[in-house]
């Protein structure tokens, strides 16, 4: 036992603060990252993107966009792929969900959501209110 300010203190309990203590900082950063999510290194949205083009079904005329972004230590990933617009429901709907279970069978994807459009030309259908931290997009 040490004497600090008067008050008796075990040296490892000061020895595990002064290593613990800076450590957290660089913890809540991470888990701070984690929790808010950040956009995927170029080398998985490359292996992403591979596996939409390798996935492509006849029908898919454009790949519009390929995203990916932390949740937790997985990615949640999003593609918008171009369809004919008189292509059945039934159809677009078969081809989207290929691509999504193929997506999601990667060990590092969480959850794949896969947005079908007849054209690719428009506004974006939602205003991006802030960016993420390091966003590529």
């Amino acid at each position: 036992m040490g004497q600090w300010h008067g008050m008796a203190w075990n040296t490892k309990v000061v020895e595990d603060l002064t290593f613990t203590i800076p450590k957290t900082k660089n913890l809540k950063s991470a888990f701070l990252v984690s929790l808010v999510g950040q956009s995927a290194p170029p080398e998985v949205l490359q292996k992403l993107t591979y596996l939409v083009m390798r996935h492509s079904h006849p029908q898919v005329k454009r790949i519009d966009t390929v995203r990916a972004y932390t949740f937790g230590v997985l990615y949640f990933v999003e593609v918008d792929i171009e369809l004919p617009e008189e292509l059945p429901l039934k159809e677009a709907h078969a081809i989207g969900e290929t691509l999504q279970e193929k997506l999601e069978k990667l060990p590092e994807v969480e959850r794949a959501f896969v947005h079908l459009d007849y054209e690719c030309d428009h506004k974006p259908e939602h205003s991006v209110l802030s960016r993420l931290p390091n966003n590529q997009t």
